[in-house]
């Protein structure tokens, strides 16, 4: 999203948010503003969990790529070792 269309976006979320104070009670502006803040809150946690587990996911993917290429150059270190090395007087 480029950077006016986001401020745009952001404008309009304020105003809207303005009308909705303005059609409900004085009263109500508190409610509102603690299911803001809850609101908030708990989209700070699923977003941290998504990355959290999208970044353990990716770090377990590469160990496993690395342990593979670990194994297969121990493979190919052990063929290497097997084979004794003969002279001819």
């Amino acid at each position: 999203m480029n950077n006016t269309l986001f401020k745009k976006v952001k404008t309009a979320s304020k105003y809207q948010k303005k009308a909705l104070y303005a059609l409900l009670p004085e009263n109500c502006a508190p409610h509102l503003e603690a299911i803001e803040h809850e609101m908030k809150g708990m989209m700070k946690e699923a977003v941290t969990d998504m990355v959290k587990d999208i970044v353990i996911q990716m770090i377990s993917e590469v160990g496993a790529s690395y342990e593979e290429e670990r194994e297969q150059d121990g493979e190919q270190k052990s063929d290497k070792q097997t084979c004794k090395k003969v002279t001819i007087d």
